[in-house]
């Protein structure tokens, strides 16, 4: 099991680092997903299945 925080969702960061962060943390992400037999995105506490 893996659990990730969300980054993509809000304001874009001005500091060119924090954007390439963001941006290679989601892509490991869909990397992963994409592996995974199911994929949960959980929003305050509320499970939604996306794969599987």
């Amino acid at each position: 099991m893996l659990v990730s925080n969300e980054l993509g969702y809000g304001i874009v960061p001005m500091d060119a680092f924090d954007r390439k962060y963001r941006e290679t943390t989601g892509r490991i992400c869909c990397m992963i997903a994409e592996q995974a037999d199911e994929v949960y995105r959980v929003v305050c506490g509320l499970p939604q299945k996306i794969k599987g």
